[in-house]
């Protein structure tokens, strides 16, 4: 837990706490070490937003004493690098953004993650990692509606490694709340039985779009698929791994035939990139038109 020795101990949530103290950190990687029996080859601040309270200014300085700690074990030799996990606008700039952008739920911004980054290092900084929600829903950090450059162009300017997450699970505005502070729902991006309304339009809109590739060769064998025989989890990471600017897919994947559906997935070619941005505003598209009080009926 979180003890009291600790200064600077927001509370977040209800009776939830959260520390990104230099201290504190150094107490989580000497706890690391011991349980892998190693250091860790990253660290990264999970949801630093949780320390917010308001004050930009006194955020970013957290987060700038948490990042001089973590470049001191980078420059020791302790680790490798060290980064974020983060929202990070993945809701910004997607579906309709009906309340992120005026006034609702705030969220870090790479931009001023990096400028801490340079401020906590004397020379090149070891911010090396970011990790963000990308799914069909949560489509913020492409920039299809937001000013330039993205966060996946920002990410890539600054050779920072994206792996995203919540690849299946999406939360955004009338759809579900969690970690933006609304209904601990989600949006299942997945075949159901009975099938939902929603999930059976997005899987149809991905079919449509990668008919073009029908049927999908195989790679690594002679054989091929069609896309009629791709669930909606499988055709929903197959756009993803084929996002530009993404490094990683973290799928958390516990069961035998969650790791079959992966497998197949990862010998498909890259669809092509217009076909995935066009993708990604079918959706918005369709999000749009339902009001957000009404968008759950359907996709639940």
């Amino acid at each position: 837990g979180i003890n009291a020795e600790y200064m600077g101990v927001p509370r977040a949530r209800g009776q939830m706490l959260a520390c990104i103290h230099p201290e504190f950190l150094e107490d989580r990687l000497t706890r690391s070490e011991t349980r892998l029996k190693r250091s860790p080859t990253t660290v990264l601040l999970h949801n630093p937003e949780y320390v917010y309270q308001g004050d930009e200014a006194a955020f970013y300085e957290r987060i700038t004493n948490a990042f001089e700690y973590l470049q001191s074990q980078v420059d020791a030799g302790r680790i490798q690098g060290y980064g974020v996990s983060s929202n990070v606008e993945g809701c910004i700039y997607s579906v309709d953004g009906d309340d992120l952008r005026e006034g609702g739920a705030w969220t870090a911004r790479l931009d001023r993650l990096l400028a801490c980054a340079q401020m906590a290092a004397s020379g090149k900084h070891g911010f090396t990692t970011l990790q963000v929600p990308l799914n069909l829903v949560e489509s913020g950090i492409l920039g299809l509606d937001g000013p330039e450059p993205s966060v996946l162009d920002q990410a890539k300017a600054a050779g920072i490694a994206v792996h995203t997450n919540r690849p299946l699970n999406a939360i955004a505005p009338g759809v579900g709340g969690g970690d933006w502070g609304r209904r601990e729902e989600y949006f299942r991006l997945a075949d159901r039985s009975p099938m939902m309304a929603g999930q059976a339009l997005l899987r149809n809109l991905l079919r449509d779009a990668v008919m073009e590739l029908n049927p999908v060769a195989v790679e690594g064998t002679d054989k091929s698929i069609s896309v009629f025989s791709l669930s909606l989890q499988q055709l929903a990471l197959w756009l993803y791994r084929s996002t530009p600017g993404v490094d990683a897919v973290l799928c958390g994947a516990r069961q035998e035939r969650y790791l079959s559906d992966l497998e197949l997935v990862g010998a498909l070619p890259p669809i092509p990139e217009a076909t995935v941005r066009g993708v990604y505003r079918g959706v918005q598209s369709i999000m749009q038109e339902i009001a957000p009080r009404e968008r759950r009926q359907g996709f639940g």
